[in-house]
């Protein structure tokens, strides 16, 4: 029972059954009352039926003696003044919450609560995994236990020492870690925004996660952290990683980092509003091109997601977090000033991307004086279901169109206008030899490699009309 509340149930029907000679025990004396007054009286109500009362933690607070007594009424006197204490420091922390926009709904009763996803999301050993506060009752009449909002003191210490928590949010040339390559990574850590690009040396960001003691991403776990151990197998990473995307679920926040941005009223994205991830792999291959524009755009784009994490998590961490001292301190890591440094300020000259050492392929040099210089190709990116639409490029020599088609029927039509030269359909019509499915997570990968076996000197045959390669890539694919 909790010493803030005069009026418990329990404590009431104890005292009316006390008898004389009776002793009551609490484990400590702000357990029984955090009041002087309710203290005074509840004792005498005790001492008066005959009873005597002591405290296990002070035990030379007891009703026996007069020293007893004295040591009640100044114990009694201290659990008052730190109940007042609380008060205090709760309200000024709601106070600054306010401030900064905050509104506080209204507390949830326990059987609200009941099935929530538990809210003691901190420490992590290496990354964050959800977890239910769904159980399987074994017996009917089983409560779900009230999710717990404390976090190890540990976290709360390292989260503390700001200068020490690393945001980091990378970009790729796609999706796939196997196929795929890290172009560039942003993170803050002091207050200071710095970027790598590819082809940096990586000891400014190796050195910089060796230092942190906290590393803050958003869907780290799943991507960002996949593509940093396959670009630097030296990686050293903090201990304690809080994954936004997770943490941010937790706390009712549900969605894309933009789309929790928005929930929010986060506002940061000027001059790239119109940008995402998919947008962020053109502008790098627009820089490989020579277009030093789309790198600095993309540097912008890259610093704003590592900006935004910082106001994510302080909601996060004040919807978690509901102990007064870590508020009473006036913490908040969106308020911090940020300031950029290297290839991130605007006046920096940025690298050229000729220190990469790639090999141009543009159509001249490739296909200049043979039947390809002029033909007209269609290439089709087939998915499952016609439910979802489908890509589609005409390529007339070296000028390429690209739209969405939905059904077959529509595809069939356009390639018969058209009469092309070629038409390619990027689709699993065959599983390559030793595979056992398409997705780059197929066990039999490691072995047979991206292609199957043999790979390099074998062709896929592609036969059958649109349908029937539909329902093979159906089948392929699980649809």
């Amino acid at each position: 029972m909790s010493g803030a509340q005069a009026d418990r149930r329990e404590l009431l029907r104890m005292l009316k059954d006390i008898m004389p000679g009776d002793v009551v025990t609490v484990t400590r004396i702000d357990r029984l009352a955090r009041s002087t007054f309710d203290l005074f009286a509840t004792v005498k109500r005790i001492v008066d039926t005959g009873g005597q009362f002591r405290s296990l933690a002070e035990p030379r607070a007891d009703t026996a003696t007069s020293t007893g007594r004295l040591m009640i009424a100044i114990l009694g006197g201290l659990a008052d003044v730190e109940r007042d204490l609380i008060r205090t420091r709760t309200a000024e922390g709601r106070s600054r919450a306010k401030a900064r926009g905050k509104l506080f709904p209204l507390r949830k009763s326990r059987m609200d609560l009941a099935g929530s996803t538990e809210q003691s999301v901190l420490p992590f050993s290496d990354v964050i995994h959800a977890r239910s506060n769904r159980l399987v009752a074994r017996r009917p009449t089983r409560q779900t236990r009230r999710p717990s909002r404390s976090i190890d003191p540990q976290v709360v210490a390292a989260l503390h020492g700001s200068s020490r928590v690393l945001f980091l949010d990378v970009e790729t040339t796609g999706l796939s870690r196997y196929y795929d390559e890290l172009t560039l990574v942003g993170w803050v850590l002091d207050g200071v925004y710095r970027v790598h690009i590819a082809g940096d040396d990586p000891e400014p960001l190796l050195s910089a996660l060796r230092t942190a003691s906290v590393l803050v991403t958003f869907n780290g776990t799943l991507f960002d952290l996949a593509f940093l151990t396959k670009s630097f197998p030296e990686l050293s990473l903090p201990k304690i990683h809080a994954d936004l995307r997770f943490l941010a679920k937790r706390a009712g926040l549900t969605g894309g980092q933009k789309a929790i941005e928005k929930e929010l009223g986060i506002q940061i994205r000027k001059g790239v509003e119109d940008l995402d991830g998919a947008q962020a792999v053109l502008l790098w291959h627009r820089y490989l091109r020579g277009d030093f524009r789309s790198l600095r755009r993309l540097i912008d784009y890259n610093r704003c997601d590592v900006i935004a994490m910082r106001h994510i998590l302080d909601e996060v961490l004040e919807r978690l977090i509901t102990g007064p001292d870590f508020w009473s301190a006036g913490y908040s890591f969106s308020q911090q000033t940020c300031t950029i440094s290297g290839w991130a300020q605007q006046d920096a000259e940025l690298p050229s991307a000729s220190r990469l050492d790639r090999p141009k392929s543009t159509f001249g040099p490739l296909f200049a004086a043979t039947p390809a210089e002029n033909a007209t190709i269609v290439g089709i990116d087939l998915t499952g279901s016609e439910t979802r639409p489908s890509g589609w490029c005409v390529l007339c020599g070296a000028i390429a169109e690209t739209e969405m088609v939905r059904t077959d029927d529509e595809m069939v039509k356009r390639i018969l206008a058209i009469s092309p030269a070629l038409v390619s359909i990027d689709s699993p019509l065959s599983i390559p030899f030793g595979r056992s499915r398409v997705e780059d997570d197929d066990p039999a990968r490691a072995e047979f490699g991206a292609g199957g076996k043999d790979a390099g000197s074998r062709s896929a045959r592609l036969g059958g009309d649109a349908d029937e390669s539909r329902q093979r890539a159906r089948k392929a694919r699980g649809a």
